[in-house]
């Protein structure tokens, strides 16, 4: 398997979360770094600082130019940490979820630590806003069955993150939704760089895989929300569904 990581970093060698994110994804994958600085030890693509918010999009016409050469393609943000072991249990569950319909693509739920409770920021209801919630109580927009799985599709399509199959690529290609140029599509241009794919795609987090597929947010900058989204909740969700 072979698999591409890009990560968008504007504080390149001067992040403190970054080193740590890009030693676990080169594990299992090749990183490339989009950056305003040099990262040592990888490859580096240098951008000058006047490249702003745009920088989250640099990363796709490589990933475009590359695409016969990797069967996976993920871009990160770089202070979210995604073990190897997630990563592959993402991918496993992709290609069963997928072979049913090409569009079904599995994500990862990204999380903070208010002290050591994890705590669901993206699942936070007020975003969910952005693809027609209520912005107070909506959480989980719906859940699927697919392949025996149970799956849940968030009302907020951003992680941070997105990770796709080269079949999956090729699709959003084909049908002109893969934008390799700055493009606000959902929300703001750092939310659309990781999450508009998803806006094209059926994005799932199969419930069993909860644990295995949540990426901690390092810099846990949102804990202080005063609406928490832990997992007792979704647990309870799920549980009202199943009655």
């Amino acid at each position: 398997m072979r698999i591409l990581s890009t990560i968008a970093s504007y504080n390149g060698k001067s992040n403190p979360y970054l080193q740590k994110v890009i030693d676990e994804l080169s594990k299992v994958s090749e990183v490339i770094i989009f950056s305003t600085e040099e990262v040592e030890g990888y490859k580096t693509f240098v951008f000058d600082k006047s490249v702003g918010e745009t920088l989250v999009f640099k990363n796709r016409k490589y990933i475009v130019d590359n695409i016969e050469n990797y069967d996976y393609f993920l871009y990160n943000e770089d202070d979210i940490f995604i073990s190897n072991e997630s990563l592959k249990t993402l991918i496993d569950l992709n290609e069963k979820i997928s072979s049913i319909n090409l569009i079904n693509n599995v994500g990862f739920l990204r999380y903070e630590l208010d002290g050591d409770v994890k705590e669901f920021n993206d699942l936070h209801p007020a975003h969910s806003v952005h693809a027609g919630g209520n912005g107070q109580t909506d959480i989980i927009k719906e859940i699927q069955v697919i392949d025996n799985e149970v799956c849940l599709k968030p009302w907020n399509h951003h992680s941070g993150n997105f990770i796709l199959s080269q079949k999956q690529l090729k699709y959003l290609i084909d049908n002109d939704l893969f934008s390799t140029e700055p493009n606000t599509k959902y929300v703001g241009l750092l939310e659309s760089g990781a999450s508009d794919v998803s806006c094209h795609l059926n994005k799932v987090v199969p419930y069993n895989y909860i644990e295995k597929l949540s990426t901690h947010h390092m810099s846990n900058k949102y804990v202080y929300n005063n609406r928490k989204v832990h997992i007792e909740e979704i647990d309870e969700i799920v549980k009202q569904w199943k009655s």
